[in-house]
């Protein structure tokens, strides 16, 4: 995965076949959100981060197939989509937990950890709050 922030000039090439979704999110939608005009995305390459690519593909899937004509469902994926780079990836981190009384980073990580690694289960509300304590 690539992240470049609003005004950052790239240039891309790769030696193989690749599959290329591209997200443009303007820098006014941070503001929206209620978070501060100040958090900026911090420019990322080659990392992984399997909730924000499932989190595009269910975004793009969506809007290409029109599936369920359902705009909350849409918006709901967009805001989530949102809140996790700026929570991952801006330079401005902790507003998001202070803006919506999240988890911290580290407990975020610990329970996606969590989830991913026991995804065959029936997962329950009190497990993951046991996991973050």
């Amino acid at each position: 995965m690539v992240l470049y922030p609003a005004g950052l000039t790239q240039k891309l090439s790769w030696d193989k076949k690749a599959e290329i979704v591209q997200l443009d999110i303007k820098p006014e939608f941070v503001t929206q959100l209620g978070l501060s005009d100040t958090t900026e995305l911090i420019p990322q390459f080659g990392f992984r981060d399997a909730l924000l690519q499932q989190l595009a593909l269910a975004l793009l899937n969506q809007l290409q197939h029109n599936i369920n004509q359902n705009q909350l469902y849409i918006d709901s994926l967009f805001n989530t989509l949102c809140l996790h780079l700026i929570g991952h990836y801006a330079s401005n981190k902790t507003d998001i937990n202070k803006a919506y009384n999240g988890l911290p980073a580290f407990l975020e990580r610990r329970l996606n950890e969590y989830i991913q690694a026991n995804l065959a289960r029936n997962l329950n509300l009190a497990d993951m709050a046991e996991v973050v304590g």
